[in-house]
């Protein structure tokens, strides 16, 4: 069994992301069990209803936006809007 040295946290975690996937000033985000439906909706749809797709993401987007307030991790504000291929 791991020792607790060998257990990330989640803030810990949260912190690393920060450091690699935040560097081009994009929030990341996590398609979560409750928003994988509209996701895979989302992706099923794309090139017919884009919105369906744009809007999953922002959702997970502003969760994981709350996480980081919670913990108090500062990130840039971005637009909210996004062009995709």
């Amino acid at each position: 069994m791991k020792n607790d040295q060998d257990k990330l946290s989640l803030l810990d975690i949260l912190r690393e992301q920060k450091a690699m996937k935040m560097k081009g000033g994009i929030v990341p985000f996590i398609i979560t069990d409750e928003l994988k439906m509209f996701y895979y909706r989302g992706l099923r749809e794309w090139g017919h209803i884009n919105g369906y797709l744009t809007g999953t993401c922002l959702t997970a987007q502003d969760q994981y936006k709350a996480t980081l307030d919670y913990f108090r991790i500062k990130y840039r504000l971005e637009s909210r809007t996004f062009d995709l291929p």
